[in-house]
């Protein structure tokens, strides 16, 4: 059992300086802080406090309490229960927890559970506001949504969502690095002809020394195109399966997650990566090069047919690849930058 003397002095009429904590007792049995030799009372209450206890107490040790608060009211101490849970290291809280027995949880209605079975089976897309619209619709009872979903929930009906899966994505702003055939960057552009109307060109480009290393226009933006513009650069620059760690960097676009396109990832040992949504700095060599493009040749000129848009282009790029100075690599040529690339028009370009 705690002695009240022990608590709190020899006497609770005589003043009781605890030098420890800190605090002094009154005439009136009250404590209050002062300063002890060893500095700010503040200072010495943080370094003597003890952690307080964090787990509940519950009712045993409340009744604990409880008898030591009467023991030393019999002896005219009246103290808190507050002040006794900050003498005991307890918190005041935890002194009137008590555990919740767990819910019980009542058995469905079977006939119920029949009925949303069944429009599961006619509706399998449909969620629990649909299922409850149906059976309201058809049984004239309003049930609530919730009661719904615990069943669908406790018979596993639920709808299997599509994981969602986690691109590897580009690392940095920056786009370019410092060896050949290191990283390409891979987009796609629209052009315009008056005849067949929406063209569509990708491009590779070689982010080390700007190098287009392959392309290809199409009159349909069909997912196996970009593949092919890739194998074809692939072949071009022999390149074997599996034989470099070759990285190909593109945005979230619907072409450049189809399944063509990974076969051909797969197929040679590449590393794909794609560009955080809404962040084309990190794709902005091949950005760069559409602008070029578009600057030096779409937009200023009208192309009339498919053929004569892919002669222009065709003609322009190689102008790019051999003779155009670029601005990032010193004004130098890129032949002269890297004179052991050879330029080649791809024979699959036109498709």
């Amino acid at each position: 059992s705690y002695s009240p003397s022990l608590l709190f002095g020899t006497s609770c009429y005589t003043p009781f300086v605890s030098t420890d904590r800190g605090l002094v007792q009154t005439k009136t049995g009250k404590f209050k802080p002062t300063l002890t030799p060893l500095g700010n009372w503040r200072i010495v209450c943080g370094e003597c406090r003890t952690k307080k206890n964090q787990n509940p107490v519950g009712q045993q040790g409340r009744d604990r309490i409880l008898t030591l608060q009467g023991a030393l009211k019999e002896d005219n101490i009246d103290v808190s229960m507050r002040k006794l849970c900050n003498i005991l290291g307890y918190h005041r809280s935890n002194i009137y927890y008590a555990p919740k027995a767990p819910k019980k949880v009542s058995n469905p209605d079977a006939r119920l559970v029949e009925n949303v079975r069944k429009v599961i089976e006619r509706f399998p897309a449909y969620g629990t506001r649909r299922i409850n619209w149906v059976l309201r619709k058809e049984e004239g009872v309003a049930y609530n949504r919730k009661r719904i979903h615990r069943i669908i929930t406790m018979n596993g009906w639920q709808c299997r969502k599509r994981p969602s899966g986690h691109r590897p994505r580009a690392k940095g702003l920056r786009s370019d690095t410092s060896l050949v055939n290191h990283r390409w960057a891979i987009d796609m552009t629209h052009i315009f002809t008056k005849k067949d109307g929406w063209c569509h060109l990708v491009a590779l480009i070689d982010c080390c020394d700007r190098y287009l290393v392959g392309w290809r226009v199409t009159r349909s933006g069909s997912e196996g195109f970009c593949g092919g513009a890739l194998e074809d650069a692939l072949l071009r620059h022999h390149i074997e399966p599996k034989s470099t760690g070759l990285v190909i960097r593109s945005d979230n676009g619907l072409v450049f997650g189809s399944k063509r396109f990974h076969e051909t990832i797969t197929k040679y040992g590449l590393f794909q990566e794609y560009i955080t949504p809404y962040t084309p700095e990190q794709n902005g060599m091949i950005e760069r090069f559409f602008r070029s493009i578009k600057e030096e040749l779409v937009w200023q000129r009208e192309f009339e047919s498919f053929d004569d848009g892919y002669n222009a282009i065709a003609d322009w790029i190689q102008h790019y690849n051999e003779t155009r100075p670029h601005m990032a690599l010193g004004y130098c040529q890129r032949s002269s930058y890297s004179p052991g690339r050879v330029m080649v028009i791809p024979p699959g370009a036109l498709a």
